[in-house]
């Protein structure tokens, strides 16, 4: 066997284990890709839920339990539901190795705030003023670790895009920012 012979062999070689080549990063790359635009739809849905939660209890009555307390309660379960199906799309995704405890920290989000929906439905059906009192200290705990928990995800998610050369979604870029800002985004 020729040089030339022995070179080219070594060079397929190489290729084809992709040293020397930018195979691998293209494909992280590629793969986060696809992971952060299946996130933004699913981040999308989100934001529309957490939406019919802040309206829903923006209409219940603030000066006495009435026929809006009931009317929230309702609300609230259509959102629990919906709070459902967005972790079983969430737990669909696969993330990227680099990613699976953020991502993993970002379906537990979702869960404190179905849990967070759950407990403010229960004394809102029933009107009951002190059931309700005693869940205000529980749910706004609930929301802070849901918050930082998406937080964690979103600096995860924007650091990695970064390594690897990626812009990182517009769309992704609020997530974790919200605490304070009730109003779903457009």
């Amino acid at each position: 066997m020729g040089v030339r012979r022995v070179c080219a062999a070594l060079a397929v070689t190489a290729t084809v284990a992709g040293c020397g080549s930018t195979a691998p990063a293209q494909s992280g790359r590629s793969q986060l890709e696809r992971y952060l635009n299946r996130v933004v739809v699913e981040q999308r849905r989100y934001e529309r839920t957490r939406g019919e939660a802040v309206s829903a209890l923006r209409h219940a009555s603030t000066v006495s339990p009435d026929r809006t307390w009931r009317d929230a309660a309702e609300q609230l379960r259509k959102v629990e539901r919906e709070y459902d199906r967005l972790i079983g799309r969430m737990d669909a995704i696969a993330a990227p190795v680099a990613l699976q405890k953020a991502h993993a920290g970002m379906i537990e989000s979702l869960q404190l705030y179905e849990r967070l929906v759950a407990n403010l439905e229960g004394p809102l059906g029933r009107r009951d003023v002190v059931a309700m009192g005693r869940t205000l200290s529980m749910t706004t705990k609930l929301g802070i670790r849901a918050n930082q928990l998406r937080t964690r995800w979103r600096v995860a998610a924007r650091t990695r895009a970064e390594r690897l050369g990626l812009s990182f979604p517009v769309a992704l870029d609020h997530v974790g920012r919200q605490l304070l800002d009730q109003t779903p985004a457009a």
